[in-house]
């Protein structure tokens, strides 16, 4: 089973702008042509929140936000780093863990 990690990022402007969040996996230094992106907001916000579906387990990203205003200033923010969490156990594996660990002598007859 693939398993994938859900980021909520959220942020606030002091002002209605537009935002779109970009990341890249790892710590590579590129452009914005180079990253992943979210859609960008359709309508001018203060309060911004992204959901990110799709990350990988146990694994470095990089992201950043890019704003801009109604009236053209555009900024964009500095770079933030995220280490998602390593894949837990399911019930499953830890029986059969302990099972191998209690029973495991029975493979050496």
């Amino acid at each position: 089973e693939e398993v994938k990690i859900q980021t909520i990022i959220s942020w606030e402007t002091d002002e209605p702008t537009l935002c779109q969040v970009f990341y890249v996996q790892g710590l590579i230094v590129g452009t914005d042509d180079d990253a992943s992106s979210l859609l960008r907001e359709t309508n001018p916000l203060t309060s911004h929140t992204q959901v990110i579906v799709g990350f990988a387990p146990a694994t470095v990203y990089k992201f950043w936000v890019k704003c801009d205003d109604e009236a053209g200033n555009e900024t964009r923010s500095e770079d933030f780093v995220l280490i998602t969490p390593v894949k837990e156990k399911s019930i499953i594996d830890i029986i059969l863990e302990n099972f191998e660990g209690t029973f495991g002598w029975v493979k050496n007859i």
